[in-house]
């Protein structure tokens, strides 16, 4: 990946989304944003057209407004199952976008929260992380992955990357993705 090119973009789609939030995204503002996505989105590779776009789509969780896609897997939890022991963190958040939309939403960020690190993408991972704990204010796990994320941006050093895995440990729950918890 041409990873300059996939934070500057990521960086702008960011921009965009909060506009959203903030119902300012039909602004010129907002135009001028589009346009400058165009030039490093132009240079991303499929896998990073592939995340950013499915980065949009995840960040519409956060506003309440996120579309699940169809469930085309026959065996969806399996598939999870798979991927999720494989480490295939770009597989695991494709899947979770067909998952049920009535499975809770807390446990949804929080597998988004984990992806979105380990693909060293800890800004996105930090959006999840605060939208799990406005979930569940009182969860400590979710204050703690908070603290951690805030904690590696405000660092001189920060490297995009969690640097021990056991900073961020976050229990996955075995769930099933087509039926509510």
């Amino acid at each position: 990946m041409a990873r300059e090119d996939y934070e500057q973009y990521k960086k702008l789609l960011l921009q965009l989304h909060e506009m959203n939030r903030q119902g300012t995204d039909q602004t010129d503002e907002a135009d001028v944003i589009r346009d400058q996505m165009d030039a490093p989105g132009y240079r991303l590779n499929e896998k990073e057209l592939e995340r950013v776009n499915g980065l949009s789509a995840d960040l519409y969780m956060l506003t309440g407004e996120e579309i699940l896609e169809s469930p085309d897997l026959p065996d969806i939890d399996i598939e999870f199952s798979k991927a999720y022991k494989a480490k295939d963190w770009d597989r695991v958040l494709e899947i979770l976008r067909k998952r049920d939309p009535q499975l809770q939403a807390h446990l949804v960020a929080k597998i988004r929260i984990l992806c979105w690190s380990k693909l060293g993408d800890n800004d996105v991972a930090l959006l999840f992380a605060e939208h799990a704990l406005k979930l569940k204010p009182d969860d400590a796990e979710y204050r703690r992955s908070v603290e951690i994320l805030r904690g590696d941006f405000q660092s001189d050093t920060f490297t995009g990357q969690i640097s021990s895995p056991k900073q961020l440990s976050l229990n996955i729950p075995e769930m099933s993705l087509l039926q509510p918890a």
